[in-house]
């Protein structure tokens, strides 16, 4: 699978865990796909994913 593909699958993943109220999966998710938007050179994105990380981190506590 491409590199692009997984970075979106994961923060979809985290998105949808978030709004079903597992945060610790979200944040599992969320890392993983700020992980994959760096490593694809997708910097907008991977910010937008690490701010979704920070978002729910603060949520768990």
């Amino acid at each position: 699978m491409h590199t692009a593909v997984y970075a979106q699958v994961y923060s979809n993943r985290g998105l949808a865990r978030h709004k079903l109220g597992d945060q610790v999966g979200a944040a599992e998710d969320f890392a993983a796909a700020a992980r994959w938007f760096a490593k694809k050179g997708d910097f907008a994105l991977h910010k937008q994913a690490q701010g979704n990380l920070d978002k729910v981190l603060r949520l768990v506590g």
